[in-house]
């Protein structure tokens, strides 16, 4: 029981969340045009990178000390640490992009839409989701979500008329996000009174044990983003507007499968051994394939229905982003719920490691050898992921995995 309730209040907040960015995206694209998109695009993509690095590795390694947490006091501290840690990397994130900006780089150009990407960086740092899945109550967070995301899409449908406003996208969400930290606090309080002395030495070593999971967990969920940064060195803002439609497809899906291996993760240390994963996974993977058939048939359509025949060429490389998602899900429902609990979290570790060499070493074979498009990027990144689940399917079945994993 306990297992279906994080996973409908995580996949409501998550519902809420993507279905507002779905119906915000054709709004704002028909607006302001396919070329201004692109530009817009390039600050989402920023945006997006900046919230994977800010979300770190914190999720899965706070869900382990949760269960083993003696008391509130315990988690106060546990959140006191990891918001601390998110502050500094959004220190250096903030002077960076401000560097970035004195460069006078093209698409920073508009400053109004650069202070929107500021806000909304700084307001998403601290998404307490994590937290509230780690004590396993994520359903305090749905009412919040639903007012942030009613006042994101008000904000979107009523300000955002031209390029000249097209800033406010990331404002609101920006306020969308605030609203939701504001509220947590509420709850998050109680566990803050009388916490241990805050130690610099234990922030140094959560650090470093969170990068693991950050290295192997955040960039498999947000990779893509990071493929996007290259794109915008060697494309055209159409070329990043036709990304950025598939990455928010990605986004969408992910943000729903991503959740997936956490609360299968909680459920097996609350329920021990009695929790049917295998069952469990064999019935996600089945629904994840379901799901990537019909939206491989439905991309056209849907594309003129809710943006127009302009973006139409965004079609393809959509589709191909869809495979991707189909894989992506399959190796994330492959790692921390089915080996993470065989071999252990930290070993599980060595296997997403090889993703993540993959992906730093195809970035730079792709921008020499590779077609510098939106498609040409899909089917590389595609490549990759096939290749990687492909192995860790044969570390699954082979007597190689029991040998690798226990070293």
């Amino acid at each position: 029981m306990l297992f279906w309730k994080n996973l409908s209040a995580r996949t409501l907040i998550v519902l809420i969340n993507q279905i507002s960015i779905l119906i915000a995206i054709p709004i704002v694209a028909s607006r302001i045009g396919i070329e201004n998109f692109g530009l817009l695009s390039v600050a989402m993509i920023f945006f997006q990178v900046a919230f994977m690095l800010t979300e770190w590795g914190f999720g899965v390694p706070a869900i382990k000390e949760s269960h083993e947490a003696k008391g509130k006091k315990t988690l106060g501290l546990m959140f006191i640490e990891v918001n601390l840690i998110k502050g500094f990397i959004l220190f250096f994130l903030i002077i960076t992009l401000i560097l970035i900006q004195k460069i006078n780089l093209s698409f920073f150009d508009n400053h109004a839409l650069f202070y929107g990407l500021i806000f909304a960086i700084i307001a998403a740092a601290f998404n307490p989701l994590w937290y509230f899945q780690a004590i396993e109550q994520p359903e305090k967070l749905v009412l919040p979500s639903i007012i942030g995301r009613a006042l994101y899409l008000s904000i979107i449908f009523f300000l955002v008329l031209g390029s000249d406003s097209m800033h406010w996208v990331l404002t609101a969400q920006g306020f969308s996000y605030a609203l939701t930290v504001a509220w947590s606090l509420y709850f998050v309080v109680p566990f803050l009174k009388n916490t241990p002395k805050l130690k610099l030495n234990n922030v140094k070593k959560r650090f470093v044990n969170t990068t693991p999971f950050f290295l192997s967990g955040a960039i498999m969920g947000q990779f893509h983003s990071i493929w996007g940064l290259f794109l915008i060195a060697v494309a055209g803002p159409i070329e990043i507007a036709i990304f950025n439609l598939a990455d928010q497809a990605l986004r969408a899906g992910s943000a729903f499968t991503n959740i997936l291996p956490e609360v299968l993760l909680v459920s097996h240390l609350n329920e021990g051994e009695e929790a049917n994963n295998s069952s469990r996974i064999k019935l996600a993977i089945f629904t994840v394939i379901v799901l990537s058939i019909i939206g491989l048939f439905l991309t056209k359509l849907m594309i003129t229905l809710f943006i127009g025949d302009s973006y139409l060429i965004a079609a393809n490389v959509i589709q191909v982003t869809i495979i991707i998602w189909l894989f992506l899900a399959i190796i994330k429902l492959l790692g921390y719920p089915l080996l993470g609990i065989r071999f252990g979290l930290d070993r599980v570790n060595k296997i997403n490691y090889i993703f993540a060499i993959m992906n730093f070493v195809g970035i730079p074979v792709w921008l020499y050898f590779g077609n510098l498009t939106s498609i040409g990027l899909a089917y590389f990144v595609l490549t990759i992921c096939l290749i990687y689940l492909a192995i860790q399917v044969f570390l699954i079945k082979s007597d190689l995995a029991t040998k690798f994993l226990k070293v």
